[in-house]
């Protein structure tokens, strides 16, 4: 009697934690859904300066170049302005596979010119969070 409820009592075990675990891979991210990557990520001061000095993506301030002459973060390649009305024409000569890092001056332009490149097909767009004026204020 004893064997049959030890017994009993390990299969049901069994059934639980193997019921359990599946369970337990889709909410850490295992599952197939939750390994796609997004094309835009948005990264703060420290981890953007990160990404330069690694080597990580080409490095494009998308304010004026009235902004951009009076401050620039360095390593920037190249300054196109989202405002203006060439810039999706300036981004097609850009290749979409490779990673980008972008910035404006708070954020708010280099995240609307990630969400054009996103439509556009780049791929790997790594975003400034709270722009040049967070990289002054973090001191980098």
């Amino acid at each position: 009697m004893k064997k049959i409820i030890f017994l009993s009592i390990a299969l049901i075990s069994m059934a639980f934690l193997t019921s359990c675990s599946g369970d337990a891979s889709a909410k850490s991210g295992n599952s197939p859904a939750a390994t796609t990557e997004k094309s835009v990520v948005n990264v703060d001061a420290p981890e953007f300066k990160k990404l330069i000095a690694d080597n990580a993506g080409v490095l494009i301030d998308v304010r004026t170049p009235q902004e951009h002459q009076a401050g620039a973060i360095p390593g920037t390649k190249m300054n196109i302005d989202v405002t203006n009305r060439s810039f999706k024409t300036e981004m097609s000569k850009l290749d979409k596979d490779k990673p980008y890092l972008i910035y404006c001056r708070s954020g708010a332009r280099s995240g609307r010119a990630a969400q054009i490149m996103e439509s556009m097909g780049f791929k790997h767009i790594y975003n400034l969070k709270r722009g040049y004026m967070g990289w002054k204020r973090a001191g980098m």
